[in-house]
């Protein structure tokens, strides 16, 4: 167990799935990471603001705590599948867990079969006409193709 006890409902929060962090962006993940480093006592929007942009010469976007809300409530989109959640008390963020005993990792929606992936990495056809031939579009092909997706098909 983490040692960390919810503010809200009292209970230790467990950590979350290892593979989360395939599901949210370096952002999300930095701002995921300051908050649960600042459990049990939160952390605020300034405070938070200031760790994610204070190196920056600029000093980060003109309208930055409107750009937190938005980037958190993007995140907590993505989180929703691990019953977790962020969400602000008394000006502080904290995190959230949701009392699921079952929470399963999400399969991804399948459009192509293992044999179909190792076709398109063979295919000299351009991304474009690749993609139209199965349906996805040529970003997806690019990304089949530099390995970056479906890692696991040889």
């Amino acid at each position: 167990m983490t040692g960390i006890i919810c503010p809200c409902c009292g209970q230790e929060m467990r950590a979350p799935p290892v593979n989360m962090r395939r599901y949210l962006t370096s952002q999300q993940c930095r701002i995921y990471d300051i908050v649960r480093n600042a459990m049990p006592d939160g952390i605020g929007s300034e405070a938070l603001f200031a760790r994610l942009y204070g190196a920056r010469s600029d000093g980060g976007p003109i309208s930055g705590l409107s750009l937190i809300r938005t980037q958190v409530n993007y995140l907590n989109q993505r989180l929703e599948r691990f019953g977790v959640r962020l969400f602000s008390r008394q000006q502080h963020w904290l995190i959230r867990v949701t009392p699921r005993e079952n929470i399963q990792e999400p399969v991804p929606h399948k459009k192509l079969s293992e044999d179909q992936v190792r076709a398109i990495r063979v295919d000299k056809r351009s991304c474009e006409r690749v993609g139209l031939t199965y349906g996805i579009s040529r970003q997806n092909v690019h990304q089949i193709r530099a390995g970056l997706t479906w890692k696991h098909v040889i």
